[in-house]
This record gives C-alpha cells, structure tokens and sequence, in this order.
C-alpha cells in the first residue's frame, strides 16, 4: 500500500510540476495542491487545498505552513473530513520552481 501511494503521489507530483513551471496553476485537481516558498509561506492552494486544510473560509495564501516538511517522502497530515470531523491524509512535498523562485510543490490526498 505504501508504494501505491508513493507512486500516485509521485504522479501528481510530475503533472503538477509540468503545470507549474509552464506558468498554469491547476485549480480544479482532485487532490489538494499547494506552493510554499524556502520561508514555508503559501504562494497558492488550490480549492482543494483549502477544503482538506481549513474548517472555514481562512486563507491560506500568505500564512505559514505549519507542518513538518519531509522531502519526497509519503508523509501523514490532518485533514477535514467531508463531515466535518479531523482525519488523517497524505501529503508528499519535491522541489520545484514558483515564479522563477525554487519552492515546494506539496500534494495532500485524502
């Protein structure tokens, strides 16, 4: 199973990436997408970043990402539910660029 994941990770990843160094941010992925800059600060998150990380309309563009950061590694995250209780995702963080700056790609999956 853990290889099932580090590989899906591992594609949004490379999907993602492409977007993002041609310019194009994908909004409408079905996994939470976010860019952090070296300092962890959010640059963007897609709609559902901000479904899985937020129990409410908090903005998450420009606040400090607040978890610990473990390159290209499957790593566990708390997420919101769909009903509203607190549950456990995955998340998998690699390296790209973000505006001509080097960030972190960081995909969260439920």
């Amino acid at each position: 199973m853990a290889n099932q994941l580090h590989k899906k990770s591992r594609e949004l990843s490379e999907v993602s990436h492409l977007f993002f160094t041609q310019g194009d941010v994908p909004s409408d992925l079905a996994d939470g997408c976010l860019i952090l800059d070296q300092q962890f600060q959010v640059c963007f998150a897609n709609p559902k970043a901000k479904q899985l990380l937020s129990n409410d309309d908090q903005q998450l563009v420009g606040q400090l990402f607040n978890f610990t950061i473990q390159e290209d590694e499957t790593t566990p995250i708390s997420i919101l539910n769909k009903d509203g209780t607190w549950g456990i995702g995955r998340m998998y963080v690699e390296n790209t660029n973000w505006q001509g700056e080097d960030a972190f790609l960081v995909s969260i999956m439920e």
